[in-house]
């Protein structure tokens, strides 16, 4: 009943927050041995195994994991990302959930604290070897208040910033990857060199809309104790810098994913961008010709986090069947997944060796926040921010100070009405 009335308690804060918004090959595993069994005691004569995930990063995995269970069938769904959350709950509140549950980074905080999915920190599943091949601040991420591990982060791209080594040496820039991760973490030696660029028809970011979505992007608003985070350092020096940006009216509009910032890229005048880790394999689709002019380091600012729009997060419903196995096609999943940065040695984009190691250096630095119950109500409106940069509001501020009062009024009324319920 306490479940129950903590997912109703989350649907109000939903529905509150909404109305307050202005309009508008066969596998081998780099890192361990085939999975062991945890226990074969739940085996019964349920033979279907169901999957449910936003995307299907499951069926390669399948493909050999499911000839060691050939007398059961697997059934994966691909939900739709705008109704995942609604789904899931649906399915937990009417005990019809399946037997893996695979969310997006974006969403697993509204499920951080129901107390319906098995603790994965622990025996039989915890494996001291498997959870140590694992960059440890993902894992800590999905550890709520008690203790206990609700879901196994099994995808997860790491945020940083691509640059051309070329161009910046020219400038009399760092370019070693490292010496520009210590120069560009100081905001006055970043807008030094976006300055310095500009005024020779150069540019280091695309636009302020895009450098605040990709911060929105790899953050969590809130601490394990609840505590409100974007008026903190380093999200504080990131305001600061758009703040600065369109006080010089530099006025930039160079989205990669539109043309005046394609053709910007294309002819070697936009020189450095944050993006996704799997960005190199698309500039260099797009650009062979760059070929061995760029090289990749963390986000400026001392901003760190992964690209939650692609991360995926593993949960077993406590009501799930044949949990052993799933666990074991949790493990297959996350050594596949895993290996696409593990492995990575080097990119024909990249003047640069090594970058397995880099991304999974990034992956274990202290990103901002963890997924919390509250991140949606943080979502939205800072949604609605973004929308108002994109309309041409001045950025200053009041307009930023508007934003966190918003959300911290709102995260008091959420409060009560968890209290009262």
């Amino acid at each position: 009943m306490r479940t129950v009335k903590f997912m109703v308690s989350l649907i109000l804060i939903l529905i509150l927050v909404a109305c307050q918004l202005p309009e508008e090959k066969e596998y081998q595993s780099y890192f361990s041995e085939s999975p062991s069994l945890v226990s074969e005691d739940e085996i019964n004569n349920q033979k279907l195994i169901e999957i449910w995930t936003p995307e299907d990063i499951v069926s390669n995995t399948l493909r050999y994991f499911s000839h060691q269970y050939e007398e059961y069938e697997f059934k994966v769904t691909v939900v739709d990302r705008l109704d995942l959350v609604d789904t899931y709950y649906e399915a937990l509140l009417t005990n019809n959930e399946p037997d893996l549950m695979i969310i997006s980074a974006q969403d697993v905080g509204a499920f951080s604290g129901l107390d319906m999915f098995e603790t994965l920190n622990v025996e039989p599943y915890y494996n001291h070897q498997f959870f140590s091949q694992r960059p440890t601040r993902e894992l800590e991420k999905y550890i709520n208040d008690d203790g206990e591990m609700y879901g196994f982060p099994i995808h997860f791209f790491p945020y940083v910033t691509l640059y051309r080594a070329d161009i910046l040496k020219e400038y009399g820039f760092p370019t070693d990857p490292d010496e520009l991760a210590a120069y560009i973490s100081d905001v006055d030696n970043w807008l030094n060199m976006v300055t310095t660029l500009y005024e020779d028809g150069l540019y280091a970011y695309e636009s302020t809309q895009t450098i605040l979505e990709w911060a929105l992007d790899t953050t969590y608003p809130f601490d394990g104790d609840y505590q409100y985070l974007y008026q903190e350092e380093p999200f504080s020096n990131l305001i600061d810098v758009l703040i600065e940006l369109d006080r010089l009216d530099y006025d930039l509009d160079l989205s990669i994913w539109r043309t005046p910032g394609h053709q910007a890229l294309k002819n070697d005048r936009l020189v450095m961008i944050q993006g996704a880790s799997f960005m190199d394999d698309i500039i260099h689709d797009w650009f062979p010709e760059q070929e061995g002019k760029w090289r990749v380091t963390t986000l400026p600012f001392g901003m760190r986090g992964i690209d939650k729009e692609t991360g995926l997060v593993a949960t077993i419903p406590k009501n799930a069947n044949n949990k052993s196995i799933v666990w074991n096609l949790v493990r297959a999943l996350s050594d596949d997944l895993l290996n696409l940065h593990a492995l990575s040695t080097n990119h024909p984009l990249f003047d640069q060796d090594n970058l397995g190691e880099f991304y999974l250096e990034v992956l274990n630095q202290p990103a901002i926040g963890k997924p919390s119950m509250l991140d949606k109500t943080a979502q939205l409106l800072w949604e609605n921010s973004v929308y108002r940069v994109n309309q041409g509001y001045p950025l200053n501020e009041t307009f930023f100070q508007q934003t966190h009062n918003q959300v911290i009024e709102q995260v008091r009324n959420n409060r009560r009405v968890l209290s009262n319920n």
